[in-house]
C-alpha cells in the first residue's frame, strides 16, 4: 500500500491520506469478502444442478429398465 499511496502521478488527481488509504483496505476486504460468499455460493448451485442431471438421467435409465422387464413378463 505505500507504493500506490507514494505514487508520483496520483497526487495530480486526488490527495491520498491515511484515512483514504484506511477506507481503501475496508472496501478491498469487504469486496474480497462479498466475492468469496458469490463464488461458493455460485459453486453450490452449480454441484446442485450437476446431481440434478445425474439423478434425471439416472431415473430415465432405471425407467427404461422397468419397461423392457415389464414388456418381456
Amino acid at each position: 500500500m505505500t507504493s500506490f499511496s507514494e505514487g508520483n502521478k496520483l497526487s495530480l488527481y486526488d490527495s491520498v491520506d491515511e484515512e483514504v488509504m484506511r477506507s481503501y483496505r475496508e472496501f478491498s476486504l469487504a469486496n474480497l469478502i462479498f466475492y468469496a460468499m458469490k463464488e461458493s455460493a455460485c459453486s453450490e448451485q452449480s454441484q446442485r444442478m450437476t446431481a440434478m442431471d445425474g439423478a434425471t438421467k439416472n431415473a430415465g435409465t432405471c425407467c427404461q429398465c422397468v419397461t423392457v422387464i415389464a414388456a418381456v413378463c
